[in-house]
């Protein structure tokens, strides 16, 4: 719930209207996707957000709801959200861009009740079919963690994934793509490698979350980000504990908006 808060005040501050739901039930997590494909029909760019735990099954990524209480397979359809569930709803809205951001790969405690795959599987819905419909701008799938790998929850703040789109998503004149790059960089350097963000895209335009110009320092192709610059200085510490301690206050720091550090 702490990311989802975050991200949806992110979004609100670059202008877009926002579904937002925490803690949801499978009932209530279906009324908010109702809701959220109306508000898209038509839009020029819609963005959904997950955060939380979700399992993957046969190639098929599940989102777990917050009553979810399964002991088999048979039973995850009807008590679990499938991805392709999302999928389906923003096909049907046909917004010209549509961004699909699962930050889900994190161990479920109860995916040791039936026989799950780790992480999630990037198969389960197909970026590059959203681009078959007319007039589709296309369409970019972000996942936390690479394909079976299993993402970092956060010790009691933000995701990793999280804490490095919340730097980079409002930044002035950002295209997605690029933005995406660098949310891996920011996540790689936070967990040592341990942890690398994957991406499906299947764009047929340039996309800005933030269209406004960007200000002097953040041009793409300018100076590094003072981000950037610290964790290269944190990288190059001698001393484990220092690194540790210096990691973990970036961490904290970064779960900020990113204009702060403007």
């Amino acid at each position: 719930s702490i990311d989802a808060k975050a991200m949806a005040s992110a979004l609100r501050n670059v202008g877009f209207q926002v579904v937002e739901g925490t803690n949801l039930t499978r009932d209530k997590m279906t009324e908010r996707l109702l809701d959220f494909g109306k508000k898209a029909q038509g839009a020029d760019v819609a963005v959904f957000f997950y955060a939380g735990h979700g399992l993957q099954v046969d190639g098929e990524n599940y989102l777990v709801p917050t009553d979810a209480r399964f002991s088999s397979r048979s039973e995850l359809g009807d008590l679990t959200f499938p991805a392709s569930k999302l999928y389906a709803s923003l096909v049907a809205a046909a917004p010209e861009v549509a961004v699909l951001i699962l930050d889900a790969c994190r161990d479920n405690p109860m995916a040791g009740q039936v026989s799950t795959a780790p992480g999630l599987a990037s198969g389960s819905v197909s970026a590059s079919a959203f681009t078959q419909r007319p007039n589709s701008g296309g369409m970019l799938i972000g996942f936390s963690a690479a394909p079976g790998a299993v993402a970092y929850d956060g010790a009691g703040g933000n995701s990793p994934f999280t804490t490095a789109l919340l730097q980079w998503i409002d930044r002035p004149g950002l295209e997605v793509g690029t933005m995406f790059r660098r949310v891996r960089g920011t996540v790689v350097e936070l967990t040592r490698g341990a942890q690398v963000p994957w991406v499906e895209e299947a764009l047929l335009r340039e996309v800005y979350f933030n269209g406004t110009e960007p200000v002097d320092g953040d041009r793409q192709g300018d100076a590094e980000p003072v981000e950037i610059a610290l964790l290269e200085t944190i990288r190059a510490l001698d001393n484990p504990d220092e690194q540790l301690v210096a990691l973990e206050f970036f961490d904290q720091a970064m779960i900020q908006p990113a204009t702060t550090y403007l």
